[in-house]
């Protein structure tokens, strides 16, 4: 299991080098946190401003960034994005 605090650090980083896409309505999305909820796989959940909003290459990308800096590099990263909201889950 990864700390909350190194999953945030990873996940800053990751969103520092490539911004996910707006919205529809043109805002940024926002990543705020990282949180591992599993570990047979690694499941770590995402809380986003718009995750309906994410495109599937970003989704692509952000496991591959979890799987490079943690020591997960053998096994898959399952990733899961929820908003603030009960409805906005994905």
């Amino acid at each position: 299991r990864v700390p909350t605090a190194k999953l945030n650090d990873v996940l800053r980083d990751a969103v520092d080098a490539i911004r996910p896409s707006p919205d529809g309505r043109g805002r940024p999305v926002r990543l705020y946190y990282a949180t591992q909820v599993a570990v047979a796989p690694p499941t770590i959940v995402i809380s986003a401003s718009a995750p309906k909003s994410i495109t599937a290459p970003y989704k692509r990308y952000l496991p591959g960034v979890f799987q490079q800096r943690l020591p997960f590099r053998e096994v898959p990263v399952r990733l899961l994005l929820r908003g603030k909201k009960a409805e906005q889950a994905e």
